[in-house]
């Protein structure tokens, strides 16, 4: 499990207001100051969660509009979705 899930677990749990730094880093196992090294700040674990959450669906999405109908687009998004 990467950090960046681990977070997104953790604060989907809570929500972002109430995971504090403690809550993410104990949930990761990291060092408050390993967590600020890496991110810089929650806002930046949360920042780099919704960067790599875009990239994955960006990805999804870009090779279902490919197809020929929509149906087929459709079933792919959810298909591929429910595997990421």
């Amino acid at each position: 499990m990467t950090t960046v899930t681990v977070g997104q677990a953790s604060r989907g749990r809570r929500g972002y207001s109430g995971t504090s730094t403690r809550d993410l880093t104990a949930a990761l196992g990291l060092s408050t100051s390993s967590l600020y090294a890496a991110f810089g700040s929650k806002a930046g674990l949360f920042e780099e969660a919704v960067r790599t959450y875009a990239e994955r669906y960006r990805e999804i999405y870009r090779q279902a509009v490919a197809e020929k109908d929509l149906r087929t687009v459709i079933d792919q998004i959810l298909i591929d979705s429910v595997h990421e």
